[in-house]
């Protein structure tokens, strides 16, 4: 039997009034009381004389609470934050509470947790039944514009559960097919969608975005059990708690293949994240000074990779296949957010705009130092309308480079109060210039039609970058370090932030200052979207908290390879994925719980496998081959395709094999897109392994002419070789593409 709408008052925030203002005496009543019900609608009671008006500023869940306060009925019990205004209609001032009036909504059933299917993200709402649906393999749309979003379902469940998925369309549909409507999903907005799971799987979503999710979260659903054909019956109301969903990837001092990129957005994608920030341009890591992105109208900003880097030239992202990156990624509901980052950690700007082609358009030398701009009086508008000049490349045009909606243009750590008697300014000018260049970029990045992101500065008490100048809040302000923002300015001035708290949601490997991962488990019980720290945090669903983004910065050159670095981002994935769409920790949710689904689900996704994950026997082999009976080519060589691109450690090889003492230097014993195995010398062999820009060497001679038994074992630090099962040893590196090279090494 279907529950009656029903809502009780769960808590209410402490409020005390700012100041003895009448509107603020108003907002104090006004979080004092609970709304009742008027059908579907809250009621909020009046306060004093009839001049003040109550409504929401925000709720901690629009897809139950409207801004409007209509009620949707929710599939299970919810707890929703109610953010309060109150308007003076006389005056026209409004004050708002930034803490949440709680009321608990009964769920339309009582059977939430009946079969209720593991998914990576949670889904939001659940109803479940008796029985199981049985798809047939077929895909029904009821529109040609959603073709293609059919199709990328049939791609989900196809590629992740092995079962043949194929779209037409149609009005109906039969038992077992899953059927797509377009239209409004019940109030879940761009994002979300709803299914209903019985003898047909009805999917209705408002846009492409919400069909991909549901396609998404059904594929998951098939891959449980002992038949990908079937999954549990139920409803389903899924929707993101917060609208940015975000990773970012230092791929200004790693260099991360575009290709291998991506997969990398594919996989994120797939589990509802919907940004990857790329961070462009800095120094350290790999090169002293790196810009990452093709710059034909200022070459000197690629010059530093080019000219040391051993193959620098192709270490920097074409503008064709950024361009590309930026349209696959939009099909599977990632936008890529580029990161032009000034006046600090910009060496290759300072470079550039010392070049012929800076003269050319008229700059002088906007360098403070080798990696920050010089803001100071006089030289404040040069450097700005510099930075300015590298951005335009991108963002002007019919058709420009950077094609999404977003930007971020940086803002960090520009001259550190030990700076300041150096470039002979005072704390509080510095703090001036700061504001003063945020606020300058801000307004130029949006005349260009782009939503300007920033690394948040707002902050109070004279600390960096507190002062007097206004800051445009027409921004997304990404709030990474508590020392350089003070939310509660932020609150204060209405800007829109990101949590990417340092303390929580960095990584940086091979470094002691930061985490070199993410203890999941540990985090699903101690953090949410909503908290900045140990020392700050926002009530659930705030109206001004957008979301979050975990960071993964390489500022130190350790060796990684591509997928030693995935291994790192699938938790940040699986973290930022379950916390910004699902939201915070309900009563059935455990950490063990969540660690068991992405033991489950996580280890590849539909289209993607970054982590290059094997599945392997039940005594732990994936692969077991005979060679000998392998023709030779016309070139008289053998070789054989194996069924897996690469094995990522930790593992064991264990090959008999004869070596001719014919093998020509460099030939290749194993190769392919992430590395190669082949052999060096002339008279005595050894064997090497080369991947992402790396080349290592077993100092050990290998016999020929002779069988031998060669084993490797690779663990998360180094590999090692025995031949003929004698002593191991460590394989050293050998060569480096790279200008430095790495403090540890890390082998796979």
């Amino acid at each position: 039997m279907k529950n009656q709408l029903k809502i009780t008052g769960i808590a209410l925030p402490e409020y005390s009034a700012k100041n003895n203002s009448p509107i603020e005496t108003a907002l104090a009543a006004a979080v004092r009381e609970y709304p009742s019900l008027s059908g579907d609608r809250l009621v909020f009671k009046k306060i004093g004389d009839r001049r003040f008006e109550i409504s929401l500023y925000g709720t901690s869940n629009p897809a139950v609470v409207g801004r409007d306060g209509l009620i949707r009925q929710p599939l299970e019990d919810m707890t929703v934050g109610l953010f309060l205004r109150v308007s003076d209609t006389v005056t026209g001032d409004t004050a708002e509470c930034d803490n949440s009036v709680k009321i608990k909504i009964k769920g339309a059933y009582d059977s939430a947790q009946y079969r209720r299917p593991k998914t990576v993200p949670s889904i939001r709402e659940w109803c479940g039944s008796s029985g199981d649906f049985a798809f047939s393999g077929k895909i029904i749309y009821n529109m040609p514009s959603l073709r293609d979003a059919a199709e990328r379902i049939c791609l989900f469940i196809s590629a992740y559960t092995g079962v043949q998925a194929f779209a037409e369309p149609g009005d109906g549909g039969c038992s077992g097919d899953i059927v797509l409507v377009s239209a409004k999903a019940a109030g879940l907005g761009a994002e979300g969608y709803s299914a209903d799971i019985s003898d047909i799987c009805r999917v209705t979503a408002e846009t492409e975005k919400g069909f991909l999710y549901a396609g998404a979260t059904l594929a998951q659903c098939f891959s449980q059990g002992d038949n990908s054909r079937k999954m549990p019956r139920g409803i389903i109301r899924d929707y993101p708690e917060y609208p940015v969903r975000g990773i970012m990837i230092d791929t200004a001092r790693y260099y991360m293949g575009i290709d291998y990129l991506n997969e990398v957005v594919k996989y994120a994608g797939f589990f509802k994240i919907n940004r990857v920030h790329l961070h462009l341009n800095d120094g350290a890591g790999e090169t002293e000074n790196s810009f990452r992105l093709q710059s034909e109208k200022y070459p000197a900003l690629n010059r530093g990779i080019i000219e040391t880097c051993v193959n620098g030239g192709n270490m920097i992202y074409t503008k064709n296949e950024f361009v590309q990156l930026q349209k696959n990624a939009l099909e599977y509901g990632v936008e890529i957010v580029p990161e032009i980052d000034a006046p600090s950690h910009c060496g290759t700007m300072c470079m550039a705009s010392e070049s012929e082609q800076a003269k050319n358009f008229g700059f002088k030398s906007a360098a403070l130092n080798s990696w920050q701009l010089d803001l100071r009086n006089n030289a404040f508008d040069n450097a700005v309308g510099f930075a300015q000049s590298v951005m335009d490349e991108y963002i002007s045009g019919d058709e420009p480079i950077f094609c999404g909606k977003r930007l971020h243009i940086g803002t960090d750590e520009w001259v550190k109060d030990s700076e300041l008697e150096t470039y002979g300014i005072t704390a509080a000018e510095r703090n001036e210039m700061m504001r003063r260049y945020m606020d300058a970029m801000i307004r130029y990045v949006n005349s260009k039609g782009y939503i300007p992101v920033l690394w948040n500065g707002m902050n109070s008490g004279g600390k960096q970058y507190d002062g007097n100048t206004p800051v445009s809040c027409e921004a997304e302000f990404q709030t990474w370090s508590l020392v350089f923002s003070d939310v509660n300015v932020a609150l204060e001035k209405k800007y829109h932030i990101i949590n990417s708290n340092d303390s929580d949601l960095y990584i940086v490997p091979g470094v002691t200052y930061y985490k070199n991962d993410l203890d999941i488990k540990e985090m699903f019980d101690t953090w949410e979207a909503n908290k900045f720290g140990d020392s700050f945090e926002l009530d659930e669903g705030h109206p001004l908290l957008l979301g979050a983004e975990s960071a993964i910065w390489l500022d130190a050159s350790c060796g990684s390879s591509h997928i030693d670095l995935f291994k790192l981002l699938k938790n940040q994935i699986m973290l930022i994925a379950e916390k910004s769409w699902f939201g915070g920790k309900k009563s059935w949710q455990t950490a063990d719980e969540f660690v068991d689904r992405v033991k489950l689900l996580a280890n590849y996704a539909a289209g993607a496998n970054p982590g290059r994950y094997c599945k392997a026997a039940a005594d732990g082999t994936v692969i077991c081959t005979d060679f000998s009976n392998i023709a030779a080519d016309s070139s008289g060589n053998r070789k054989i395709k194996l069924p897996v691109k690469t094995v990522a450690n930790p593992f064991t090889l264990k090959i008999r094999l004869n070596i001719s003492s014919a093998t020509e230097n460099g030939a290749e014993l194993f190769g392919g897109e992430d590395g190669s195995v082949y052999f060096e010398g002339e008279k005595q062999l050894k064997l090497c392994f080369s991947r992402k820009g790396y080349t290592y060497i077993f100092n050990q001679t290998i016999p020929t002419d002779e069988i031998i038994t060669i084993t490797v074992v690779c663990d998360e630090k180094a590999a090692y070789l025995s031949v003929n099962n004698a002593d191991f040893c460590k394989a050293e590196l050998y060569k480096c593409d790279y200008e430095y090279k790495p403090k540890s090494i890390h082998g796979n």
